[in-house]
């Protein structure tokens, strides 16, 4: 190959126009893979602003009235069939939970011998049906990735797979104020002790248990601990969520933002006291790493994504997933002990900071990527970024 590798990243959904995890990683992916290789993107997101000569966005459109699935795997397939000399290797991203699938890149692999390699990321673990058609994803895949180790290791026991886990980071930063500017900018006072919920308000997601926990320590104790929550993200639980603070009496202490532009997240995690990750389901919770690389002292359901990264009184702690009352008691701890506070923050990251670095998984997908591109014996890639 005389020419720089060209990746095509079938991805429908993509930050900024959505601001769920797996679109904000590839936003950023997607950039920072692209300065090694020939990168095409096909996505419904049309304000996509990579600034990159090597970063092809290809938008689709709902062109079968009713009917976004059959459109966009159209629009796949007849991209894949009119580019089949110049496509080296397809990404596409992996959720059991999905009924239709690309199933094209089969196509593409079998008949036009362009490989395509699977990135789970689906935190559900949903059974996958049809089932046999999901089992020829996997089988005929030349690589498949597992962002954390549950993922890995559920997925290799039912697809009988060898799956290579890398788990998912984005370029976290630091905010540009201190603690006291940015509590000054969301009108929040030095006295106030904030404990953060950031993602979608969505059931999935458990702010009604957050939101219940905090209920049950009592008005008079939010009170006298000036207690100030904040909920950002948006979704369909949102408008309840508000309505039951409102109700119970919370509105002064209980604030939703609303979706938060990811360059602007940092801000909220620097003027954090406590952040809460009360999920039900999960793959890598990105939220989560930017909390621990940011320093926050960390509360976090026992579901194995969270426990995995979470080592309760060490980094953070666990409560028994869906239980308000437990997360009522986990809160009262951390709110009664600025020291255990600080200690569970400064461990969390400096374990981040040792463990984990961006640049070290943009090179980890690189030499994944050029092993399936040039074989077992390719030479390990050794860029930086």
């Amino acid at each position: 190959m005389n020419r720089k590798p060209s990746l095509l990243f079938i991805l429908p959904q993509l930050y900024p126009c959505v601001t769920g995890g797996i679109e904000i990683f590839h936003f950023y992916f997607i950039k920072s893979i692209s300065k090694y290789y020939n990168v095409s993107v096909i996505t419904t997101c049309d304000k996509i602003e990579c600034g990159n000569k090597n970063v092809n966005i290809l938008h689709y459109k709902n062109f079968i009235l009713g009917n976004q699935t059959i459109s966009r795997n159209l629009f796949i397939f007849k991209h894949i069939l009119d580019n089949r000399k110049t496509i080296d290797l397809i990404h596409l991203p992996y959720s059991s939970k999905n009924v239709i699938q690309e199933y094209s890149v089969i196509f593409a692999q079998k008949k036009m011998s362009i490989p395509y390699i699977l990135r789970i990321h689906g935190g559900g673990m949903h059974p996958g049906k049809p089932n046999f058609m999901h089992q020829a994803l996997f089988d005929n895949a030349a690589g498949i990735i597992g962002v954390s180790t549950p993922i890995k290791e559920e997925y290799e026991k039912r697809r009988g797979k060898r799956i290579v886990m890398i788990p998912s980071m984005l370029p976290y930063n630091h905010a540009d104020k201190s603690k006291r500017e940015l509590r000054k900018e969301y009108g929040i006072t030095e006295e106030e002790l904030v404990v953060l919920f950031l993602g979608s308000i969505k059931p999935i997601k458990g702010p009604d248990i957050l939101l219940q926990a905090i209920k049950n320590l009592g008005l008079n104790y939010i009170k006298k601990h000036s207690l100030k929550v904040l909920f950002a993200g948006d979704g369909i639980l949102r408008l309840p969520l508000e309505k039951d603070a409102a109700q119970s009496g919370l509105k002064e202490h209980v604030t939703f933002l609303g979706n938060i532009p990811h360059e602007k997240v940092c801000k909220l995690y620097s003027l954090t006291d406590i952040f809460v990750i009360p999920s039900l389901q999960e793959a890598r919770p990105l939220a989560l790493s930017e909390a621990l690389y940011n320093g926050c002292p960390s509360i976090g359901s026992d579901i194995s994504t969270i426990a995995n990264i979470i080592m309760n009184k060490k980094n953070g702690l666990i409560f028994k997933t869906g239980d308000a009352n437990e997360l009522c008691n986990k809160l009262t701890s951390l709110i009664e002990q600025p020291f255990l506070r600080r200690k569970l923050g400064e461990t969390a990251q400096k374990i981040y900071q040792d463990n984990y670095d961006y640049s070290t998984m943009v090179q980890d997908y690189c030499r994944f990527y050029d092993k399936i591109l040039f074989g077992q014996h390719a030479i390990p890639s050794n860029n930086t970024l």
